[in-house]
């Protein structure tokens, strides 16, 4: 007898109730993706013009290290293998839903070896999910470092992916208890995450098996589909692993010291000081933003004791955004200002453009660049600086040394 499963072994009806609802679960993700890039296009300003080829091939470069290899949150080892045991062990998740997809409608490969290999690396992975959601829990609820700050949505994306993971387990456990273990039990032992669960349910009698096999397999498959839907109706944090792939995409692809030309003669107006008057790109920064705090942990104003979090200024623009929503993609003018009401404007002189927030942000966001469009609308159109800069400013003209 050849190793191998069926994907819908004890679910009766699986396939009619389930393909129906993820159809409908995905067009809300889609729906909502479509709404946010209608947003985004109220922004002013286009993408650099750079070429699709230069684009992608620094895409493909950012994925490869940035994200599979994770250069940059490893720079913080423990955070940086809590977010690599997550993500890698997810990645792995979606690609044994796929495969076995793949496997039951067309090429049917998932047998023998293969399949029992398979089982074994899936699990692993499953587990490391586990540990790096465990890990994430008591780093934000114990731990608690100064640059997270906990919300409702970050304890309820947690608790999502432990749900979604371990009760796969308890499914895959039930159903060796009720197969592999009676048949073939040398098979079991490729599924350890199952295994061992398998063996807490082995005295249980087989209607009750089944009876909770089925239960628990649709409460997962309703939980997953669920975390789906809360990602497309809250856009909750969960959110930047569709959104940061994206704005990897359009990252800006020259220096960062060099700052965009304003050209005087023709410009309407200098500088930003309405949310909508940031570019499209800036305004996908907002989306992109996982308030994971290392911006601000690098930033030297912040760390002096100055007014300025890049953190909070990336916030406090997103939340004024999305309440306005729907004013912004009808008259794409409403002209909220941001300017010492969302940002104030000694946040907006503590920068000191160093770029550490651009080199540390894994999602490349880019405060420095909306820092200074404030800055430039306060200097340019509203005839305001600090006074020392002021003095900085008129002393050459004066002829007089600085500091005199």
């Amino acid at each position: 007898m050849v190793p191998s499963r069926e994907i819908f072994w004890n679910i009766p009806f699986g396939p009619a109730v389930l393909y129906p609802l993820s159809v409908i679960v995905l067009s809300l993700l889609v729906y909502s993706l479509y709404k946010r890039y209608r947003l985004r296009l109220t922004g002013k300003g286009k993408v650099s013009s750079v070429s699709l080829s230069k684009r992608l091939y620094n895409f493909v470069v950012l994925a490869l290290t940035d994200g599979l290899e994770h250069k940059r949150l490893l720079k913080g080892t423990y955070p940086g293998v809590m977010h690599l045991l997550l993500f890698w062990g997810c990645l792995v998740l979606l690609m044994a839903a796929f495969l076995d997809a793949l496997s039951y409608y067309w090429l049917h490969f998932m047998e023998g070896t293969f399949y029992l290999v398979s089982s074994l690396v899936f699990d692993t992975f499953g587990i490391a999910v586990l540990i790096g959601v465990i890990i994430a829990t008591y780093r934000r609820y114990i731990q608690r470092p100064s640059r997270l700050d906990n919300t409702f949505d970050d304890a309820l994306v947690l608790a999502l992916i432990f749900v979604v993971v371990i009760t796969g387990f308890f499914v895959e456990g039930l159903r060796l208890v009720a197969t592999e273990l009676k048949e073939n039990p040398q098979w079991a032992v490729w599924s350890p995450g199952g295994f061992i669960l398998a063996n807490l349910f082995s005295g249980l009698a087989d209607k009750t098996i089944l009876l909770w096999h089925r239960i628990l397999w649709w409460f997962h498959t309703l939980v997953a589909l669920g975390a789906i839907a809360y990602v497309a109706i809250v856009f909750s944090n969960l959110s930047h692993i569709l959104i940061a792939p994206i704005n990897a995409f359009f990252v800006l692809l020259k220096p960062k010291e060099e700052l965009e030309p304003i050209d005087i003669e023709t410009a309407s107006t200098l500088g930003v000081a309405s949310i909508e008057e940031f570019s499209s790109k800036l305004l996908l920064d907002l989306d992109a933003c996982t308030r994971c705090g290392r911006c601000q942990d690098s930033c030297p104003a912040y760390l002096s004791g100055k007014a300025l979090s890049p953190k909070r200024v990336i916030q406090n623009l997103k939340s004024q955004l999305v309440p306005l929503s729907p004013s912004l993609v009808k008259s794409n003018n409403p002209g909220h200002s941001v300017i010492g009401k969302v940002v104030t404007e000694g946040e907006i002189w503590d920068c000191t453009t160093c770029g550490a927030c651009l080199v540390h942000c894994p999602v490349y966001i880019n405060p420095v660049a909306k820092i200074i469009k404030m800055r430039r609308n306060l200097t340019l159109m509203q005839s305001k600086m600090p006074e020392t800069i002021q003095l900085s400013l008129s002393s050459p003209e004066k002829g007089t040394p600085l500091g005199r």
